[in-house]
């Protein structure tokens, strides 16, 4: 059964390890306040904690984690999606989030007025204080980049971090190219930096989708280990995200409400940048989204995490799903050995 606090809704999440604990970070909103309209839990979202125990998953106070500022800080509406990632040098945690400032005007993009979204970073030494870094007191430590770089000026979400083998941070980043039709665009691009705080300026992109008006919560990984390995991404998109061109070429069983992967061909480990992911994507998890693969620290065991995007009456339901074994063949298709 998913779980999920009583009084509270949970939908994205994300995941550190300290030591030989595995920590799960989620946005979360209270029902109550939700009333009867769960949608409205996106302005009233902090982030979760909680540990994986024998028995489950078990909160970590204190509540919530984190939350947004007060003030005319830069972040004063809710949080959203993020990633932590420990420095393998001052061993602190660096949580990169997502936020938006209530007084920027909104932008205009195919499906209404947003505010720009911008992502900010908080750094802690044991998963569970957490302070803002100096910079981002005073700005968002990954700006939107508005217009420039063919980016809509609203899109820029869910920061994915990993630490490549030049040694330097990636920052995935969930984005909408301008130019793009308005059932299409989505794309993930990359920023790179040394030390967490200083960021490059020129998003890199590694897919620019025809087949989705958007690419959420990304997960970037190599697999599997040894000297041949495949660049996958792990990604989330709603049915009607799919575009036109992608429901022509596929099945309605490939254009629904789940989490995606695309899959590059093989690479030798010592190649230099990221090769293609070739599209079509694959879907992975129907209804679930949001979807993360992890291995358990605990047995070693690798499997797939997602949150219930509907219940059974229609309306979004949230919680974690259970763990869910996952296999990689040959080929580089990704199966879920518990069907979901």
């Amino acid at each position: 059964m998913p779980w999920s606090p009583p009084d509270r809704y949970l939908w994205d999440f994300w995941f550190a390890e300290r030591g030989s604990e595995l920590h799960l970070f989620f946005l979360q909103a209270p029902r109550q306040e939700c009333g009867d309209d769960p949608e409205r839990r996106h302005e009233l979202a902090s982030v979760g904690h909680a540990v994986l125990t024998p028995r489950g998953w078990k909160e970590i106070g204190p509540h919530p984690a984190f939350r947004r500022a007060e003030g005319r800080a830069w972040d004063n509406t809710s949080i959203w999606t993020g990633s932590i990632i420990r420095h393998p040098i001052s061993g602190l945690y660096t949580m990169l989030y997502t936020s938006r400032h209530a007084g920027e005007a909104p932008v205009w993009t195919p499906r209404g007025w947003f505010r720009p979204q911008h992502i900010g970073a908080a750094v802690s030494a044991d998963l569970i204080s957490w302070r803002r870094t100096e910079t981002c007191r005073r700005r968002p430590v990954i700006s939107n980049p508005g217009k420039q770089h063919g980016c809509d000026g609203v899109n820029w979400r869910d920061p994915y971090l990993v630490r490549g083998r030049d040694g330097l941070f990636y920052a995935f980043i969930s984005t909408r190219r301008a130019d793009a039709p308005a059932d299409s665009g989505g794309a993930i691009v990359y920023l790179t930096s040394s030390d967490l705080e200083r960021w490059s300026t020129a998003p890199q992109i590694l897919i620019a989708s025809t087949e989705f008006y958007q690419m959420e919560v990304p997960q970037v990984f190599f697999f599997p280990p040894g000297d041949h390995q495949r660049l996958y991404l792990l990604f989330s998109a709603q049915a009607e995200d799919c575009s036109a061109g992608r429901r022509r070429r596929l099945p309605q069983s490939q254009c629904q409400t789940g989490t995606y992967y695309l899959v590059s061909p093989p690479i030798r480990r010592s190649a230099r940048g990221f090769p293609p992911l070739e599209e079509p994507a694959r879907l992975l998890a129907p209804g679930w989204y949001g979807g993360k693969i992890v291995t358990l620290l605990s047995g070693g065991e690798t499997v797939f995490f997602g949150f219930r995007w509907k219940d059974a009456q229609g309306r979004f339901a949230g919680g974690l799903s259970d763990p869910l074994p996952v296999r990689f063949d040959a080929d580089g298709f990704i199966h879920l050995e518990k069907e979901v």
